[in-house]
């Protein structure tokens, strides 16, 4: 067996006739859904990859070309799990993105004199940026808000939620 990393994630393995014999498999019928090939490549992978750094969680594309006498190259490329983002059901509020502290200061500075019950805008940081969620329907302030802000997307909002700081309520008056 000759195994050769192309790059991080791809693999390139060469195995004879005798190994693919060992392995119970053979090129024809690679491409069938059998399951005795499925436990052979699987096998393979373990065998190749000792400290099982390869493909941790993710998925595994292979591919096979024939060689002359009877082996077989195969090639397999890792892609990485990527990370899920779980959104959660929340009441419906839009986050606004203010590049730097003043931003917010001056958003708070004009609101203060807007006449308003609402005490659900919530002040939030991350990355060095400055966030305000306040509900949807709270045209008033949304309307201040553009001028001091630009309004997220939706996925970038829980994420806010879930890794930014929480800075506190903002009551207005």
């Amino acid at each position: 067996m000759i195994v050769e990393n192309l790059n991080n994630n791809v693999m390139l393995v060469e195995l004879s006739v005798d190994e693919m014999k060992e392995y119970d498999i053979t090129y024809e019928t690679l491409n069938n859904n059998d399951s005795k090939n499925q436990v052979a490549i699987k096998n393979l992978l373990e065998q190749i990859d000792h400290q099982n750094t390869l493909g941790k969680g993710g998925k595994v594309l292979v591919e096979a070309m024939p060689i002359d006498g009877g082996g077989c190259f195969f090639i397999f490329t890792f892609a990485p799990m990527r990370k899920r983002y779980k959104l959660k059901k929340s009441e419906p509020v839009s986050f606004y993105l203010m590049e730097n502290l003043n931003d917010l200061l001056d958003f708070l500075n004009v609101t203060r004199k807007i006449p308003s019950k609402e005490d659900s805008i919530i002040a939030y940081r991350m990355n060095k940026n400055y966030y305000v969620s306040i509900p949807r329907e709270n045209i008033k302030i949304k309307t201040v808000l553009n001028e001091f802000g630009i309004e997220v997307d939706k996925t970038t909002s829980y994420r806010i939620q879930e890794y930014g700081k929480n800075l506190g309520r903002i009551y207005l008056q």
